[in-house]
């Protein structure tokens, strides 16, 4: 009887591996890293703008048709309806896909390898690009993940034949479609592999020769999705027109123009904050181009359109990076693994701990001539740091001739991988815990200052002063007018762009009872409490006013940095040039 209840323990846990096991620790981590602290920055303006949208929906305000992800605001709309709405409320969504992200590589392990798969995993849980759109309300994250998942679906269909793969593929389409525009780059990378690949078209007429319906159920299927998602699962039927302005917008952010970034930008961001992946990414590209690897080769399809349609548009942003990135940390992950499986600790165990004491040394000597001090200091240029460089390709070169060549590069790309992946966690830890909202960090743009806070708490206290409640108080908000379709609008609606914080300000004042944004100011504004940009200085107003200063909003670009000021900047994201800033003053009213 024992043996028997054993048996079926046994059969119960069988699912439960060592491998399973290192996915469930990744997991937990990425979720660390994602839900730490997610309310504790400010909401930029394009996020506080897609919060705002449906927290007006809960409150049965009027809600524009367009300018919001459908996705995001069903997924607020039922977030804020179970909970507080609040920016770590707001942000959930996101974080939850990010982890969601960081586990789907375990669908394609058959084809990267398991410990390729479980070195993509890590990558992407300790990827400070993911880990920073994860913590931001946009829709970046979540087209990535569906579209990792779609590819997960498509391949693990073409393999083993089940429905349930173009199920997920099905849903992870519409779930992308709906959330954000970079959805219809997917597509496009998509299409451009099935025309390049003949291999490709051969596998799929395979899979669905003499099967038509499986096609037709996952296209219904996927536009079912698409229509409940969009309409807040019937509940907002103008979120069909948002979601479909996402192809126009898309469009029109392909245009050329003035986009504020260089055609190389998402290139600069991968450099300076995923090292590991784009290194490792290309040489694994590079590595099977000569192989019949059918996912590779999407991947590199993936990865190589996404750069290119990124570099030619005008509207190019940040968040962009990741349809970069994924494919990118999918084939680095496959490389890692193929250095993991052949390792031996006597002899490149050796390796790694030279390479180790040099790679110190090194930072060492960078860190002493970005700050003015050590060796380095005396010299004009780093020509400390290009010996020490000389010396790491010495001990490369001597375990080539000792042990063998195969010995020396597999110890030199271990202890890359290791000097890398120790950059990049302390990269994505000071992206998104300590300079979450630094404008010197090139991830973030026009970031709202913590000044936010200080500014809803002290209209908390004056109000509780006179109101005996912290948000009685009225307030006026000076919002100056925004074009719609070519006019001038004089809405008294806070608007979700332009001005200065206009989306950022409706959102932190959303729980104050009386508060009006208006157009333009005058003597016939005498609310106790009036919030106005900076440089109207002293407003005219019907009474007497005293104002304090907060700023709202910060911009940086990494301008005339040489020698020693740009080491210090790519170490530690510090300059001497001024970081300018946007500022709003709070106007309170003066007791007669």
């Amino acid at each position: 009887m024992a043996e028997r209840v054993y048996e079926r323990k046994s059969i119960r846990l069988s699912w439960l591996t060592g491998e399973v096991a290192l996915y469930a620790l990744i997991a937990l981590a990425a979720a660390a890293l994602r839900l730490y602290g997610l309310g504790t920055r400010p909401m930029t303006e394009s996020e506080a703008a897609q919060a705002l949208a449906a927290w007006r929906f809960i409150q049965g305000q009027a809600v524009e048709p367009t300018g919001y992800s459908p996705f995001l605001f069903t997924g607020n709309i039922l977030l804020f309806g179970l909970f507080r709405a609040g920016d770590f409320t707001a942000r959930l969504v996101p974080a939850l896909f990010g982890v969601a992200l960081v586990l789907l590589p375990y669908l394609l392990r058959r084809r990267l390898g398991r410990i390729g798969a479980l070195a993509a995993s890590l990558l992407l849980a300790i990827s400070p690009a993911a880990n920073f759109f994860s913590r931001y309300l946009g829709g970046e994250i979540v087209v990535a993940a569906c579209a990792l998942a779609l590819a997960a679906g498509l391949f693990g269909y073409l393999e083993e034949r089940r429905l349930r793969y173009l199920y997920l593929a099905a849903v992870a389409m519409a779930l992308a479609l709906s959330a954000g525009q970079g959805a219809y780059t997917l597509l496009l990378a998509l299409g451009a592999f099935l025309v390049c690949s003949r291999e490709a078209r051969r596998s799929i007429i395979e899979a669905w020769q003499g099967k038509p319906y499986p096609f037709i159920r996952y296209l219904s299927a996927a536009a079912i999705v698409f229509a409940l998602v969009c309409t807040c699962f019937l509940l907002n039927f103008s979120g069909l027109q948002a979601g479909a302005d996402l192809l126009p917008a898309w469009l029109a952010a392909l245009k050329p123009g003035a986009g504020g970034h260089p055609w190389h930008y998402h290139l600069q961001l991968l450099a300076l904050y995923e090292p590991l992946v784009l290194i490792f990414g290309l040489a694994e590209m590079f590595r099977s181009s000569g192989e019949r690897d059918l996912l590779k080769a999407f991947l590199a399809y993936w990865a190589i359109v996404a750069f290119l349609v990124y570099a030619v548009a005008g509207g190019r942003g940040p968040g962009d990076v990741l349809l970069i990135l994924v494919p990118l940390a999918l084939l680095a992950g496959s490389f890692v693994g193929r250095l993991l499986r052949d390792v031996s600790l006597r002899r490149e165990g050796l390796f790694l701990a030279l390479a180790s004491a040099i790679a110190c040394r090194l930072y060492l000597e960078l860190a002493g001539y970005a700050s003015g001090m050590g060796a380095m200091a005396l010299y004009p240029y780093p020509w400390p740091a290009l010996v020490i460089l000389l010396l790491a390709v010495s001990l490369v070169v001597l375990f080539w001739v000792y042990f063998s060549p195969a010995t020396a590069l597999r110890g030199a790309g271990l202890a890359l991988v290791l000097v890398l992946a120790v950059a990049t966690v302390s990269i994505g830890c000071n992206l998104n815990f300590r300079r979450a909202s630094d404008p010197r960090e090139p991830m973030v743009v026009s970031p709202t200052s913590p000044n936010v806070f200080d500014l809803v708490e002290t209209l908390e206290m004056v109000s509780l002063q006179r109101e005996g409640e912290p948000h009685a108080i009225a307030v006026t908000v000076h919002q100056p007018p925004r074009l719609r379709g070519g006019r001038t609008s004089d809405s008294i609606v806070p608007p979700a762009r332009g001005g200065i914080g206009g989306a950022v300000l409706a959102w932190y004042l959303r729980d104050f009872a009386n508060v009006e944004f208006v157009s333009q100011l005058g003597p016939s504004v005498a609310t106790p409490a009036v919030i106005a940009p900076a440089e109207e200085k002293a407003p005219s107003l019907g009474g007497q006013y005293a104002g304090q200063d907060f700023v709202l909003r910060a911009h940086w670009r990494p301008q005339g940095l040489f020698g020693p000021d740009r080491v210090r900047w790519l170490l530690y994201r510090q300059a001497s040039t001024p970081v300018q800033a946007d500022k709003v003053i709070l106007w309170i009213k003066q007791a007669p």
